[in-house]
């Protein structure tokens, strides 16, 4: 061990650590402190107190957007969004906005984006168009209007006469690039409602069709075409976590299809872009005696890096028929074991994946009904009903539904709906509650082994006298790790066939993993650790299969605040 007096003083604090057994990892980690963002209950200035949740945003700043109901007595002023607490209100419901029709406002509020540079997408209702109920559907970037029902659409190609009318999800790109999933009239084509996806360039004004109803469906047999029929019928799901748009534009997508070989059986798939990636009908890669089914009810999600997670069912026994899909793979199932429980059912609430791969997903579980659900994070409980404390209170239900549950595309940040109930007042109340990872960097240096490659993950805020945790997953199952931390990084490379991160001031040795490859590794920081401190840890981890005998994880960076 070498340093400075500040660099000792901080190996000293890294010093005390202990380690979880298996009973101990089912223990609320306290490097993840939720904090409230709003609550029901609190004053909203010049409109009212929160009643409701609703719609969830966040960026990989921290940033949150918050829809909420309020006790406003005029049902026409009561909806608001908030900006990271109640107290900045940025929109409210009836208030004025810029659309072609002189007088619009604001009747309802729908689907939100919130982008890196902070601008977000949404799709309104509005009050005060002329034709009412037939023409109050809009798209919106900002509050500058993008389209409405009843207007002629705006992509080039599209036949005479086609005018838009329902407007249902929004996404927005850190380059400002839109997202619109919505209906439009084609005049003699189909129903009255023709599906499509749609994307609004706010730079150029340009907009472009990607796909629509009767357009052919990529990665299928001659003929067969996203759902045309001369009846109303959805080609694309439109919940909205059915479909999702990172920010190079990629999208993936639940979709329907017609044509003659289509059969109730096989007419739902999912995409990336042109690529159809599972189909009901198919073979589950991992059970080849099962095949999928009721894809149409699939949530997904997609990062930069073109990666993917899905959530769907398949045939066979109930009690096992629902799985979530990483690139292709199994990464969770019904019926598996989960840090103790077995789980029973995914629900309809987001999965989602960041840019460095890391999984965010929820469960309900076979456990006591009071603690069987979960928000999680790759192999790490984020909350637990029953278990989880915000302040003073307790998360007596996490919501499962859509819309309330977000993670930043760096994987840092973390906005999820609950319900909180006082440990004094027994008092139940709705919120959003915002859990932050803390200021960790994900590098590389990553070796594969015999259970894939080793992950490591940094948890808490490295602030004074704060507890940080170290978990490192998908390694060897019960072999021995070695934690190697460091104050500086040296990149040494090869090593082990990897790269060597961290410098080598401080070395913790066969650190037992679990029966699923897991462990966390936890330390206080001293109450007079220094600012500006760079702390870089990495795993490596005894392992016949992998080269040179051992993998590597990645290494990570977290700094002090």
């Amino acid at each position: 061990m070498h340093g400075s007096g500040k660099t000792r003083l901080l190996i000293a604090a890294l010093s005390a650590t202990s380690l979880f057994s298996a009973q101990q990892a089912m223990a609320v980690d306290q490097a993840v402190q939720p904090v409230v963002v709003v609550i029901e209950g609190d004053a909203v200035p010049g409109v009212g107190n929160v009643t409701f949740v609703y719609n969830l945003t966040l960026n990989d700043n921290g940033t949150c957007y918050v829809e909420v109901d309020t006790d406003n007595a005029d049902t026409t002023i009561d909806g608001a969004i908030l900006k990271d607490s109640a107290a900045t209100l940025y929109l409210q419901e009836g208030q004025a906005i810029v659309s072609p029709d002189p007088g619009t406002t604001i009747d309802l509020f729908d689907s939100m984006w919130l982008n890196l540079s902070g601008n977000l997408s949404h799709n309104f209702d509005l009050a005060g168009t002329p034709g009412g109920s037939l023409d109050d559907l809009t798209f919106y970037f900002n509050t500058n209007w993008v389209a409405q029902e009843g207007d002629p659409v705006l992509w080039a190609g599209a036949p005479a006469g086609t005018v838009y009318k329902s407007s249902y999800e929004t996404r927005l790109a850190n380059n400002d690039l839109m997202l619109m999933l919505g209906s439009c009239d084609v005049p003699g084509f189909g129903g009255s409602f023709d599906y499509y996806f749609a994307t609004y360039d706010p730079g150029t004004g340009t907009h472009t069709k990607l796909y629509m109803t009767g357009d052919p469906a990529p990665g299928t047999s001659l003929g067969e075409v996203f759902y045309n029929t001369s009846t109303s019928g959805s080609c694309f799901a439109s919940g909205s976590e059915q479909f999702d748009f990172n920010n190079n534009g990629d999208l993936i997508f639940v979709g329907r299809l017609s044509g003659a070989s289509v059969t109730t059986a096989n007419d739902y798939g999912i995409w990336l872009n042109n690529t159809l990636l599972v189909r009901e009908g198919d073979t589950v890669s991992w059970d080849p005696l099962r095949t999928w089914d009721y894809v149409s009810f699939a949530e997904v999600g997609i990062n930069d890096n073109g990666d993917y997670v899905f959530h769907a069912s398949f045939d066979g026994d109930t009690s096992t028929d629902y799985a979530i899909v990483k690139n292709g793979q199994k990464f969770k199932q019904e019926g598996d074991l989960f840090k103790g429980f077995t789980i029973s059912f995914f629900s309809s609430a987001r999965v989602d994946i960041s840019n460095h791969g890391d999984v965010l997903w929820y469960c309900d579980t076979t456990d006591a009904t009071t603690q069987d659900e979960l928000v999680c994070v790759n192999e790490k409980i984020l909350l637990q009903e029953g278990v989880s404390q915000v302040g003073n209170s307790t998360v007596t239900q996490i919501d499962s539904s859509s819309d309330v549950q977000r993670m930043s595309d760096n994987g840092r940040y973390y906005l999820i709906e609950v319900e909180l109930t006082d440990n004094s007042t027994l008092v139940e109340r709705e919120g959003a509650v915002l859990i932050d990872r803390g200021p960790w960097d994900i590098l590389g240096g990553a070796d594969a082994g015999s259970n894939g490659t080793p992950m490591l993950r940094g948890w808490g805020s490295l602030a004074p006298s704060s507890t940080a945790t170290l978990d490192l997953m998908y390694a060897l199952p019960n072999s021995f790790a070695h934690l190697v931390v460091g104050l500086s990084a040296i990149n040494h490379t090869p090593f082990k066939c990897g790269t060597l991160v961290p410098n080598t001031d401080l070395l913790f040795l066969n650190i037992p993993t679990d029966a699923d490859g897991n462990l966390s590794f936890s330390a206080t920081l001293s109450p007079s650790v220094p600012s500006g401190v760079g702390i870089w840890a990495q795993y490596l981890v005894t392992d016949a299969g992998a080269c040179a005998g051992y993998s590597l994880s990645n290494g990570i960076k977290g700094t002090t605040p």
